[in-house]
Order: structure tokens, then C-alpha cells, then sequence
């Protein structure tokens, strides 16, 4: 787990993929994680600042979504 708590500063991967049912996926880099939800909507969030995941910044950083959509 220090990869994730951040214990592990050195970079294993450079993104990480995650898929769930119904729909639900994600996949992270660096700091931002992008969520499809069981919607179908994406969702970006910057883990340094809101670990939590309560605010999707995915409006304002377009780009950022379409890169990481890509990746996906």
C-alpha cells in the first residue's frame, strides 16, 4: 500500500487502472484520477487536493479528461 499512501515516492507506473462493475472505471496519474461512473460520466479529481473524490473537476480541465480518457 505505500504506493498509495504515499509512503513510496518513486513511480512504479506511470498510470493505474482500475474497472468495477455496472460501468464504473478509473485510471490515475499522478495526482488526477478520472472516474466513469456507473452513468457513464466522467469525473476528474486532483487526489492532492481532495482525497476524497468530493469535487469533480472535470469541467474545468477539459483536457485533462480527454488525456486521460485516451488512455483508457
Amino acid at each position: 500500500m505505500p504506493v498509495f499512501t504515499g509512503e513510496n515516492s518513486d513511480t512504479v507506473h506511470e498510470h493505474l487502472f482500475f474497472d468495477g462493475d455496472d460501468g464504473y472505471w478509473s485510471v490515475r496519474a499522478g495526482d488526477w484520477k478520472l472516474v466513469s461512473n456507473e452513468a457513464g460520466e466522467l469525473e476528474l479529481y486532483n487526489l492532492n487536493d481532495d482525497i476524497g473524490e468530493s469535487v469533480d473537476l472535470a469541467a474545468q480541465n477539459e483536457a485533462k479528461v480527454v488525456e486521460l480518457n485516451r488512455v483508457y
